[in-house]
C-alpha cells in the first residue's frame, strides 16, 4: 500500500498494514520533491511528479533516477500507451483553466486534449469543495477527466474525445447533501493541521457553498465507472 502526504511516500504491507519504509522530503535535491509528490503506482515502478521533476523509485523504495522538465504540472503522470496523461495551468485572457494534456516518454508535451474550469481565479473566492486540479484517470485505452460541473469526459490513447457523461442527467434524483457547520469546522481543522503558518492566509480565500457536488471522487475499471458522493449512512 502507497501512500503520498505532502513530500513523503509511506509504504505499507498489506497484510499486516505495517511501515515498511518511508522516503521524501520537501527540497531540491535527489530523492527530494518541490513542494508535493504526486504519485503513481505502476507495476515494474513508482513514477512520482513535483511540479517540474520526476522522479523513479521501485516498488520498494529504492531511488531509480529523475528527469527535470520544462512544464509545470500539479497531477500524477499517468501512462497511456507511449505516453503519459498530466494536467498544466493555463491562462485565457484573465482567466485561469486547466488543461488535460498528453507527454511523450521524455515527459515533453505532445498537445492539449481538453480545458477545464478552475475555481482559482484572480481576485476571487475559492470553493472549498471544488478546491484543486480536476480528477482524471487513465484506464486500458481510455483517459477520463471531470469537469467541475459534475461531468465526465472521456477521450482515446490518442486524445480524441468519445463521449461526455452528464451526471445531473444520469442521476437526476439525486438528492442535494447540505454542508454543515460540523463539516466546516472539521474542514478547518484538518486544513489548519496541513497549512499550519499559510492557514489564515488560505481561510480568508476559501468559501462553502450551500450543498456539496455529486461527485467526490471516481474510479474506473475495465467495464465500469464507480462514483463517490458526499451522502454519508450509518456515518460513513
Amino acid at each position: 500500500l502507497y501512500v503520498a502526504d505532502g513530500t513523503t511516500i509511506y509504504i505499507f504491507s498489506l497484510d499486516e498494514l505495517k511501515l515498511k519504509k518511508k522516503f521524501g522530503k520537501n527540497g531540491e535535491g535527489p530523492k527530494e520533491f518541490k513542494r508535493f509528490a504526486r504519485l503513481s503506482v505502476q507495476p515494474d515502478k513508482l513514477i512520482i511528479n513535483s511540479r517540474s521533476r520526476v522522479s523513479f523509485f521501485t516498488k520498494n523504495g529504492e531511488y531509480i533516477r529523475e528527469v527535470n522538465t520544462k512544464y509545470q504540472t500539479y497531477g500524477p503522470y499517468l501512462p497511456i500507451a507511449n505516453q503519459y496523461v498530466n494536467t498544466s495551468m493555463d491562462r485565457s485572457g484573465k482567466k485561469l483553466k486547466y488543461s488535460l494534456n498528453l507527454y511523450d516518454a521524455h515527459f515533453t508535451k505532445v498537445k492539449s486534449i481538453g480545458s477545464f474550469s478552475v475555481n482559482e481565479q484572480p481576485g476571487k473566492k475559492i470553493n472549498a469543495i471544488d478546491w484543486g486540479f480536476p480528477k482524471f484517470r487513465v484506464n486500458g485505452k481510455y483517459i477520463y477527466c471531470e469537469e467541475l460541473d459534475n461531468e465526465l469526459f472521456i477521450y482515446d490513447r490518442q486524445g480524441n474525445p468519445v463521449k461526455r457523461l452528464n451526471i445531473h442527467q444520469l442521476i437526476p434524483d439525486y438528492p442535494k447533501v447540505l454542508i454543515t457547520d460540523k463539516y466546516k469546522t472539521r474542514f478547518w481543522h484538518i486544513l489548519k493541521l496541513r497549512l499550519r503558518q499559510e492557514f489564515e492566509r488560505v481561510k480568508k480565500q476559501l468559501f462553502f457553498p450551500k450543498y456539496f457536488s455529486i461527485i467526490r471522487d471516481y474510479f474506473v475499471t475495465d467495464h465500469m465507472i464507480y462514483i463517490v458522493s458526499f451522502i454519508k449512512k450509518n456515518g460513513a
